[in-house]
């Protein structure tokens, strides 16, 4: 696709107080870390199509009008692709708070869109599955405990909120399930992030692909089951919906008393006491709302 004038009615316009942002960097790709989520082909629709998928086009490509069509169109690709489903819009009031986790010591990129609510984040960092697997983090961005950074609307303005879809990367699967909001040029329509905090997560960073099967059987996650037991090796057909048999599957591929052991415990022992949360949360309006990748998300 050489352009994009094809396309119907242009997006509403959005007005921001901010100067204009450096122009964000192009996407790169985490070695082997593969999303399993929407399509290139149905990603491609929906941005040429439908009025939401036009509107990211239109704020990707005003915070870098020096890129080409087919640039702009490979970030906002990646963007919608790294949702089990495709986005829906919706326009926020100006003051809404949204938040991302960094690994302590490094500083995302200012145009990186993947984002959460604050509420999203308590629910992750005090869940059974935690903040790596629900957010379905690359490993380069996995950690114990993570660097908190808020950023809030300047005016009214439209974020695109999606399901996180399951990833796999070097031996490892993350289920995904949390729900992600992507604020595309960020840097123009909303505050400069400040980090407010940090939160652990519970959960340990670096599941096997094992784990992560038992783990979305456990949630009854099957996209993630098909994509961890794919990485496995194991061809399970799609007519296998039983958790507890993809779980004695795996087990059996792996050699399988201890794997099987542990898809029993995990189906019978309930979940520990739940870790703290260091800094603000949702009780503690200190950086107003708790923290919510995606990330490199």
């Amino acid at each position: 696709m050489s352009d994009f004038s094809d396309w119907s009615t242009p997006p509403p316009s959005f007005s921001s107080s901010k100067p204009k942002p450096p122009a964000p960097e192009a996407p790169k790709a985490t070695d082997n870390f593969t999303t399993h989520g929407v399509s290139n082909d149905a990603a491609t629709k929906f941005l040429k199509d439908n009025p939401a998928g036009q509107t990211m086009v239109r704020m990707y490509s005003e915070a870098d009008p020096k890129a080409s069509a087919q640039v702009i169109l490979d970030r906002a690709q990646q963007a919608v692709c790294s949702g089990r489903e495709l986005p829906k819009m919706e326009v926020v009031p100006k003051g809404t708070e949204f938040v991302r986790t960094s690994t302590p010591g490094t500083t995302p990129h200012p145009h990186s869109p993947y984002h959460m609510t604050p509420q999203s984040l308590h629910a992750a960092s005090t869940s059974s599955a935690g903040i790596s697997d629900t957010f379905a983090l690359p490993q380069s961005s996995t950690s114990s405990v993570y660097d908190v950074r808020r950023r809030v609307a300047l005016n009214d303005v439209p974020v695109f909120k999606s399901t996180v879809a399951p990833s796999t990367e070097k031996g490892v699967a993350k289920p995904g399930g949390g729900e992600q909001c992507l604020l595309v040029n960020a840097p123009k329509y909303f505050s400069d992030p400040v980090v407010i905090g940090q939160v652990q997560d519970r959960a340990p960073p670096n599941r096997t692909h094992v784990e992560a099967v038992f783990a979305a059987a456990k949630a009854g996650n099957f996209s993630a089951i098909y994509g961890g037991a794919r990485a496995l090796g194991l061809g399970l057909p799609a007519s296998a919906k039983n958790p507890l048999v993809m779980g004695v599957a795996a087990a059996a591929v792996l050699g399988g008393a201890s794997a099987y052991a542990y898809s029993q415990h995990i189906k019978s022992t309930p979940d520990q006491p739940k870790a703290d949360v260091k800094g603000p949360t949702p009780e503690q309006p200190g950086g107003t709302q708790q923290p919510g990748g995606p990330h490199k998300r």
